[in-house]
């Protein structure tokens, strides 16, 4: 697309284009990521057994299986910022518009790695709760019904995110209008996504804890025999 936007009249609206699409990638990459990577206990269930002997806690294990998938996301989705952010500054008008762009910027880069960590930990709790429901290889379910509680667990896991997000959300929300009253915007976006990024670390800490007891009151041999 921007290679076509260079040889078309107007040219100089490419880096637009540019920034748009890498921001909606960037959120199309938060959204479904999680769902395509999948390197986490969603893959490695079969293999708890093995798991059990390593010599670690089970938040230790559960930090371990979505670590990978987590990092990865977030590199992706920061070099997506960084390139909306190159694109959107030039673009920018006004006094504090530039600055405001780049507040944006390096505050979204402060909360995609808490929000990846959650947006993992939801599915890993659900494969843990319910690891019937997510058999994999060659024994996995088909069918319709099959695609149905596959659905049914997507939009669950959905809900469930909508409502970690809600502490973070007005958390950030308070802290950006009163300092945006006493200071700037640019610095009120800052002050809010590190408040916001805080909260959504705390809320992943404790899920991993969750995920480690899962993960230690999981009975392997019940499972094989259910």
């Amino acid at each position: 697309i921007g290679f076509s936007l260079l040889n078309s009249p107007g040219a100089s609206t490419w880096p637009a284009v540019i920034g748009m699409m890498s921001g909606i990638f960037a959120i199309w990459a938060l959204l479904l990521g999680p769902q395509i990577m999948r390197q986490d206990f969603r893959q490695d269930l079969p293999q708890a057994d093995l798991l059990k002997l390593y010599p670690l806690r089970g938040w230790q294990i559960a930090l371990g299986e979505i670590l990978a998938p987590a990092v990865i996301l977030t590199g992706v989705q920061w070099l997506l910022l960084i390139l909306a952010v190159i694109c959107g500054v030039p673009l920018a008008r006004g006094e504090s518009s530039g600055g405001l762009v780049l507040a944006l910027g390096a505050g979204a880069g402060v909360v995609l790695p808490m929000l990846n960590l959650i947006s993992l930990v939801i599915p890993n709790a659900a494969v843990l709760l319910f690891p019937s429901w997510f058999q994999t290889g060659k024994d996995a379910p088909r069918g319709i019904e099959a695609t149905g509680q596959r659905l049914i667990f997507a939009i669950g896991q959905f809900l469930a995110f909508i409502v970690a997000l809600i502490p973070a959300a007005g958390v950030c929300a308070g802290l950006f209008f009163l300092v945006k009253y006493l200071t700037t915007a640019a610095l009120a976006v800052l002050v809010a996504s590190v408040a916001a990024a805080l909260v959504l670390a705390l809320e992943a800490g404790l899920g991993l804890m969750l995920l480690g007891w899962l993960f230690e009151r999981f009975d392997v041999s019940a499972e094989q025999t259910a």
